[in-house]
């Protein structure tokens, strides 16, 4: 494969774009919500995560950033204090149950 490929949502919005470069992703990939609103963008290079991956919600406020390098997780450089917050509420409410 060489280039952008997209994928897309059932309501014909743009679900996903990834490029290509000898067979490899490389580039910036972009997940989009059915809203149209980027839910993240995830930097590759030669088919590896390599840079900041930025991830946001529905309404496109950013709730993450990551840093890769050759493929392996470096850090998290932002984490907004509320996804924090839900997961945490996420694991208590499980364990209720």
């Amino acid at each position: 494969r060489e280039g952008l490929h997209r994928n897309y949502h059932p309501n014909g919005q743009t679900r996903l774009t990834v490029n290509f470069k000898n067979n490899e992703q490389d580039g910036i990939s972009h997940a989009y919500y059915t809203n149209g609103k980027l839910q993240f963008e995830i930097p590759y290079k030669k088919n590896k995560l390599n840079g900041v991956a930025n991830y946001y919600d529905e309404k496109g406020s950013l709730k993450m950033k990551t840093e890769f390098k050759d493929g392996k997780f470096v850090k998290n450089l932002f984490i907004d204090k509320n996804l924090v917050k839900e997961k945490k509420q996420a694991i208590v409410a499980k364990s209720k149950t």
